[in-house]
């Protein structure tokens, strides 16, 4: 069972959780406008209980884009990042020290994406997982609310599907946790109404995350 709200003028979505013996951790994704910017541009905002270890995005359009996608420029390294399309651990603009590290593949979305190890960007299909290295992650802060992801400006004819999976812990077990979201997005906004609800697994059911069909890069 799911709830809607509206927080500052974005919408919010506060869950309750399938669990398999722990507690959520996810407990509100939601997509924020950002102000000076298109409509259709999206912060996507987490909040979350212990400590977030990684993400994996996966964008699939069938009409429209993702506008200004630029593999060699993921990070936003100004204050005001604009319309464009980044990925981030709650930090703008980041540093060399701060900046996310790029995984691979979010092959918990898609098993079967690439070799596994290729992040993929294009303005129709975007793959990746990223997050916190070991450094990070001992000095990472937990129980965080509102902590920025990604911002995905969409062009207003875009149609398609948002895919998140977040992992989770405490510095003894970074991955004891899981969460998975699909969110439809139509006319170029990301739809607050999960297609498939949310799921909380524990790290020996990992593989039964949500699967989508092989995409190719556009």
């Amino acid at each position: 069972m799911f709830g809607k709200s509206m927080v500052f003028g974005a919408w919010s979505l506060l869950g309750c959780f399938v669990s398999l013996g722990v507690s959520a951790q996810v407990f509100d994704v939601r997509f924020a406008p950002v102000p000076g910017t298109s409509p259709n541009t999206h912060d996507i905002l987490i909040s979350f209980e212990q400590i977030h270890v990684s993400t994996q995005l996966q964008i699939v359009l069938d009409e429209g884009q993702v506008l200004t996608v630029d593999p060699g420029n993921l990070f936003p390294l100004t204050d005001e990042p604009g319309d464009r399309f980044f990925i981030t651990n709650n930090n703008v603009p980041v540093t060399f020290s701060n900046r996310p590290t790029l995984f691979g593949a979010a092959v918990d979305i898609d098993p079967n994406i690439s070799d596994g190890k290729t992040p993929i960007f294009s303005a129709q299909f975007i793959n990746v997982a990223y997050g916190l290295d070991g450094a990070q992650l001992g000095v990472a802060i937990p129980d965080q609310f509102d902590y920025l992801v990604a911002r995905v400006p969409l062009s207003p004819d875009a149609q398609g599907t948002l895919d998140l999976f977040f992992t989770h812990g405490t510095l003894g077990q970074p991955t004891s946790v899981a969460s998975a979201f699909t969110f439809p997005i139509i006319d170029g906004r990301i739809v607050p109404e999960p297609a498939s609800g949310a799921l909380v697994l524990t790290a020996l059911a990992l593989a039964c995350a949500p699967r989508r069909p092989r995409r190719n890069a556009a």
